[in-house]
């Protein structure tokens, strides 16, 4: 069993495309449980979870992505597939996360494309001074890296999916971070117990991105919760298996 978590505010055209192309994706597997948590319970977005028959929560509490998907997980069973209201599922896209679920990853990321069919997301990684950044972006979704399932440091939670045991041990996400760096944050956490992170090849999915008003404003502020969480404490080298760059052996 997979329940489908999507966490919106406004926008309620974007809402309706999430839907569709979730439905869409399926290819013959089994449909999730749909849970919409709605920041702004408008009465179109009423009127579209009532059209899709998906369970709505939140109705204009304007929780942050963190606290919307902790509350929205609660009582809900099965792996958690996380999505943005701006991420439109190719046909396969869930058949392909569950596939590399069953081959033991423990989170799976999606292959995210900009609606001009260039990559912009397959997996996080870290540059020499440790800076996240997405890997693939710009290259063509059939480039060699694009190509095979690939286990990564981190991948962006705008659509994932992730094992059900693991999402209840490590206790959700971090309610600190505000919009940004708490799916980074949580791949870490999941690394350090043993977790397997990775990008199926064949999970294919448009994102529109940062289509939330106000959606960066907290972004310095949560790059320094990040970096005092995980650089000043060298819980990074640990989580990815490094030497930190600034070591001469």
């Amino acid at each position: 069993m997979t329940t489908a978590i999507i966490v919106t505010k406004g926008r309620p055209d974007l809402l309706r495309q999430c839907l569709v192309s979730l439905s869409a994706s399926l290819n013959g597997s089994q449909p999730p449980k749909v849970v919409v948590w709605d920041n702004e319970g408008d009465a179109e977005t009423k009127a579209i979870c009532r059209e899709f028959v998906v369970k709505r929560f939140g109705g204009g509490a304007n929780e942050s992505f963190s606290a919307a998907n902790n509350l929205a997980a609660q009582g809900t069973k099965g792996d958690l597939l996380l999505l943005n209201n701006d991420v439109f599922l190719q046909p396969g896209c869930i058949s392909a996360m569950q596939r590399a679920r069953r081959e033991g990853a423990n989170i799976v990321g999606a292959k995210l494309l900009y609606p001009q069919g260039v990559v912009q997301h397959y997996g996080i990684g870290f540059s020499r001074d440790y800076m996240p950044f997405h890997i693939g972006r710009g290259e063509a979704p059939d480039s060699p890296w694009c190509s095979q399932d690939r286990v990564v440091a981190a991948t962006t939670f705008a659509a994932v999916l992730i094992e059900r045991a693991l999402w209840d041990s490590l206790g959700g996400l971090d309610e600190e971070y505000i919009y940004s760096y708490e799916d980074i944050d949580y791949c870490l956490r999941a690394r350090e117990v043993g977790a397997v992170v990775g990008v199926a090849c064949d999970a294919v999915a448009i994102h529109l991105e940062s289509q939330t008003v106000g959606r960066s404003d907290n972004d310095v502020r949560n790059w320094g919760i990040f970096a005092k969480k995980w650089l000043d404490t060298g819980r990074l080298y640990a989580a990815l298996g490094v030497w930190p760059q600034w070591i001469r052996r």
